[in-house]
């Protein structure tokens, strides 16, 4: 008989091999509490993200209008479009799930350059713009120009951008883009009702 597998309490029952139910509750009791601790935490983490996610795609698609308006040498419209085939600008208010760039004279007028979908998961991001008929227009010298006139604004005038808000959190639920200067893309952060 081996002795290393001999039972140290000869008579008793004793089995060393699991766990007790008494341990297994009290792991699972553990566990239970450090998910419910962390998954508030975790989908602000989440919501974080899509915010930064879908502003920087924001700032991307205004950038690539820029370069290519000055590329082009010609003028192009980064605008809200209805639908995701849709082929004009949408000039009503409303939140921005579809938009496009355009070109705007020449013989290609009309003509789409890119087009883009703003995801909204499932309705917890909007996104709203503050430009006359929710257009920005790109001159060949790559300035940006809202209702005709050219956008020059500071970083404390919020009427020349776009407002990405999420409806899943309360604070830090915004993020503002604005264009200033020379088109210069500003990002903020923010918190208030969407």
């Amino acid at each position: 008989m081996n002795p290393s597998h001999t039972n140290p309490h000869p008579g008793s029952r004793r089995n060393d091999a699991g766990f007790t139910m008494v341990e297994m509750v009290v792991t699972l009791l553990v566990a239970s509490i450090l998910a419910a601790i962390a998954a508030p935490s975790f989908n602000r983490i989440v919501m974080n993200s899509r915010l930064a996610a879908q502003t920087n795609d924001l700032v991307s698609a205004i950038q690539f209008a820029r370069s290519e308006a000055i590329k082009r040498n010609a003028g192009l419209r980064f605008c809200r479009a209805a639908t995701r085939t849709a082929n004009t600008c949408t000039t009503a208010a409303g939140n921005w799930e579809h938009w496009i760039v355009r070109t705007v004279a020449g013989a290609g007028a009309g003509t789409i350059i890119r087009r883009g979908l703003i995801d909204t998961h499932g309705g917890t991001l909007s996104v709203t713009s503050t430009f006359t008929n929710n257009i920005i227009t790109f001159g060949s010298d790559g300035l940006a120009r809202s209702g005709g006139n050219l956008i020059n604004a500071g970083l404390n005038d919020n009427n020349v951008g776009f407002r990405v808000c999420s409806t899943s959190q309360s604070s830090e639920n915004i993020r503002e883009l604005v264009l200033g200067a020379s088109s210069r893309i500003t990002t903020t952060k923010g918190s208030g009702s969407c």
